[in-house]
């Protein structure tokens, strides 16, 4: 009767240490796919600054153009082959003069870099999303 008893306390031991087990895995896989969403959302944004500092790049202008009308910034998306699994949406706030330029040749823009990622692929169940602000200055001559 006791080894019985003693029996029944070991599985329930046992059965609470699978759940706990279970719920651990559950949560430790939630934080690996919520810190990937945050390294894509960061590279995009990386991505994004370097594309915005090609002199071809017209996704300035357009943000600064969509800011007087009101409207939301132009996306700017890493190419397929990138592992990049995100967007950012580029946003023209103000001008502002920028230190030791001549206040008539040049201006400074401030512009905030919205960035979004998501997990890979097999895990996108777009539950788990990263939104991560970045605000910077672009020196540009004036018009």
């Amino acid at each position: 009767m006791i080894s019985l008893f003693i029996l029944l306390v070991m599985t329930l031991i046992g059965i609470a240490s699978l759940n706990t087990s279970l719920l651990e895995e559950k949560m430790s896989s939630n934080t690996q796919l919520k810190t990937a969403s945050f390294q894509d959302a960061e590279a995009a944004i990386n991505f994004a600054i370097h594309e915005v500092e090609k002199p071809t790049d017209t996704n300035l202008k357009t943000a600064i153009d969509n800011a007087e009308d009101n409207v939301d910034g132009p996306m700017i998306t890493p190419p397929n082959d990138n592992p990049i699994n995100g967007e950012v949406e580029l946003n023209y706030k103000e001008d502002r003069i920028p230190a030791g330029y001549s206040m008539d040749k040049y201006r400074s823009l401030l512009v905030e870099f919205t960035g979004t990622g998501r997990p890979p692929a097999p895990h996108d169940n777009g539950n788990i999303m990263t939104t991560n602000t970045q605000a910077g200055l672009r020196h540009a001559p004036k018009p």
